[in-house]
């Protein structure tokens, strides 16, 4: 963990069958890495789903409104003319 942290690996590979605990791993990696830095901001989890997210586009704006819900921001103060399904990422990322 402390790669990802020091910002020198972005991406993890964890394969194993259903019900190897993949999902649980996780989950307790990122709970700890919660623990060793609780201030806010320092990272934000994000959870797609390869069966729901099937395109770019959906899983970009998936993304931004799980990083709305993260950072707290009300969808409509950064997007006011979509739907909140349909806030495009780029908005967020200017907030960033």
């Amino acid at each position: 963990m402390s790669r990802a942290v020091n910002g020198e690996s972005n991406s993890v590979l964890l394969l194993g069958g259903p019900g190897s605990a993949k999902s649980a791993i996780v989950t307790a990696a990122l709970e700890q890495l919660k623990q060793d830095h609780p201030e806010t901001g320092s990272f934000y989890t994000i959870r797609l789903d390869g069966q729901v997210q099937t395109d770019d586009k959906i899983a970009l704006r998936e993304i931004a409104r799980q990083l709305a819900l993260e950072m707290n921001i009300e969808t409509e103060k950064v997007s006011p003319h979509t739907q909140p399904e349909e806030v495009d990422l780029r908005c967020h990322l200017q907030i960033l």
